[in-house]
């Protein structure tokens, strides 16, 4: 595997190569957006207290599909970024099984319902409140980490060169420092979104239209850490950029 030769992953340069990937082929970008977006804001009208009130008991399997939605698309953008064509856009086996390691690597989706339900308490002391975010905001990011350390293993499964863990996680080590920081960069934007509303207004409460800028910038900077991770397997595990970062690079080397 040309990860053996173990390839250099620095910050800086896979955001270049990034950067050259979107430039090349925009359209890709803005769909994958486009798809995230529409189902963050499927996901935000089933959290809503009247459509809540109406379906019940069937809105919990509704956001798991939409959850799985979510993953589906992370999947076929990371394969066409990595093999462009047709056949990069088939729902196969390989496709399966990197939904279901994504969904067991991503235990943090019980965090999350753990901040979604801390978000709607009002009465509970401001003092309180921040410390139960913190905690659980402190487990949050020990999960992440996790995944972090085996991110490479479940595209490895849709690539059809499938990794063991172990490997995994070696093949991810001189890589795993850019992906951390990339994604505490990506989550700047929507933390801060996200404490607007006590940074401004010394509240938790949060608006729709608080929400709806929530999921744009959390379906953007999604989209983005998915070119990202692409980015660091095709460096780690093929020993070189992105495909379209490979076809812009003449473009800016002309440019230079």
């Amino acid at each position: 595997m040309a990860g053996q030769q173990d390839p250099e992953v620095r910050f800086g340069a896979t955001l270049a190569a990034v950067g050259r990937a979107i430039r090349a082929a925009p359209a890709v970008f803005l769909v994958a957006w486009a798809a995230r977006l529409a189902l963050e804001a499927v996901s935000l009208l089933l959290r809503q207290e009247p459509v809540r009130l109406a379906y019940g008991d069937a809105i919990s399997r509704w956001t798991v599909l939409v959850g799985l939605g979510t993953i589906v698309v992370s999947g076929l953008l990371i394969r066409w970024l990595l093999r462009p064509g047709r056949q990069a856009l088939r729902l196969d086996l390989g496709l399966l099984v990197y939904g279901l390691l994504i969904g067991l690597t991503r235990l943090t989706l019980v965090g999350e319902a753990t901040l979604l339900r801390l978000d709607r308490v009002t009465t509970t002391p401001v003092s309180q409140l921040l410390a139960r975010t913190l905690l659980v905001q402190g487990g949050l990011a020990f999960l992440y980490l996790v995944f972090a350390t085996l991110a490479l293993w479940p595209i490895s499964v849709l690539m059809d060169k499938p990794l063991s863990p172990v490997r995994a996680v070696r093949l991810m080590a001189p890589a795993w420092l850019t992906w951390v920081l990339t994604v505490i960069v990506l989550a700047l934007p929507g933390l801060v979104s996200a404490q607007a509303g006590w940074l401004l207004h010394h509240q938790f409460h949060r608006t729709l239209a608080d929400r709806l800028v929530d999921i744009t910038l959390g379906s953007l900077t999604g989209t983005l850490s998915v070119f990202v991770l692409a980015q660091i397997y095709a460096r780690r595990a093929d020993g070189t950029d992105l495909p379209a970062a490979r076809r812009a690079q003449p473009a800016v080397a002309a440019a230079g």
